[in-house]
């Protein structure tokens, strides 16, 4: 398991500061770095979301897992490397 979190179907109006409030009620947020095309600086609706540990990552997907964000459910996955370059190309 890793500290990091990727979070998947969010709204493409969601700012980074918009998913560390969405985290901070209950765990600290170390970065959040939301995925956005290089050309067009969009977001393509995904998140990568690093907390000071281990255990707070998986206190977050426990506790926060499918609960809305701007009115999406949010999907969470642990990041592994593949996840990570699936979603950063």
């Amino acid at each position: 398991m890793t500290n990091q979190l990727v979070l998947q179907n969010i709204a493409f109006t969601v700012s980074s500061g918009d998913v560390e409030k969405f985290f901070t009620s209950l765990v600290p947020v170390k970065h959040v770095e939301l995925v956005t095309n290089s050309v067009t600086s969009r977001s393509y609706g995904v998140a990568v979301v690093s907390f000071e540990s281990v255990t707070d990552a998986g206190l977050a997907v426990k506790e926060l897992e499918g609960t809305d964000l701007a009115d999406k459910p949010v999907h969470m996955d642990y990041a592994t490397p593949e996840l990570l370059a699936s979603v950063r190309s």
